[in-house]
């Protein structure tokens, strides 16, 4: 009998770049899957090609099957590494993607008064947002610390950078040539983005797109505590079950 090989998931971390707030979902997918993460660092100001360039350097052989997994803002660059490569990948995850900023308009003007608020306000801007990330009765306290602590990290300039990216992103028109299973995850009670909508919208322009929707999950669902990213991959066969 031929062993299978070992599948390689690349997950790219929302807006903070940093990958710190998936160590949940590592350690739940660690007996199906190699993880590797793209830790993009707090000021780091690249535009998306050398974003999306970045995802190559995460690659595994060819021999080893890719699961590209991305968050929000990752979502963004996993849907441009998988435009740009789309052999390299055998399935593609997209959860709560920020594909939909450009089209918030009223979320867009208030991005634009980021730029004149002192540097120091971001750290108390972090704990009144933090209910449009999370659904916060959903979350461990220490995991509440955790998110909180990052977000505290990120300098205002990255934020704005990064939002301006996201203002220039459209490849509407493009996502019909993503032939790969897609599986598109919403929460329901995303306060944030309109998460339920976009990912509808998205599985209309994808040959091979699903959808699960999280009735009771926020933005960051992945760092709730009832979210398990393994099952909800093995569910969709994504993952193959080890003996």
């Amino acid at each position: 009998m031929v062993k299978s090989v070992r599948p390689v998931l690349i997950y790219l971390p929302g807006l903070d770049g940093t990958g710190k707030l998936f160590y949940q979902q590592e350690a739940n997918l660690a007996p199906y899957c190699e993880v590797r993460v793209l830790a993009v660092p707090l000021d780091d100001r690249r535009d998306w090609p050398e974003l999306t360039q970045q995802v190559l350097d995460l690659l595994p052989g060819p021999e080893q099957p890719v699961i590209l997994c991305g968050e929000s803002f990752g979502g963004c660059i996993a849907l441009l590494a998988a435009l740009a490569w789309p052999g390299r990948f055998r399935h593609l995850v997209l959860i709560n993607p920020a594909t939909s900023w450009r089209r918030q308009t009223l979320l867009q003007q208030g991005a634009q008064g980021l730029s004149i608020l002192p540097a120091f306000t971001f750290r108390f801007a972090a704990l009144f947002f933090m209910p449009f990330l999370v659904t916060v009765s959903r979350m461990k306290r220490e995991d509440r610390r955790v998110l909180l602590a990052i977000l505290r990290l990120v300098p205002a300039e990255t934020i704005i950078h990064r939002l301006k990216l996201l203002d220039s992103l459209n490849v509407d028109d493009e996502l019909h040539r993503l032939t790969l299973p897609v599986l598109l995850v919403a929460g329901a009670a995303d306060r944030l983005l309109p998460s339920l909508a976009e990912v509808k919208h998205l599985a209309e322009l994808m040959p091979d797109a699903r959808i699960e929707v999280l009735p009771y999950s926020g933005h960051a669902v992945l760092i709730e505590s009832e979210m398990d990213l393994a099952r909800l991959l093995l569910q969709y066969d994504f993952l193959m079950r080890t003996e």
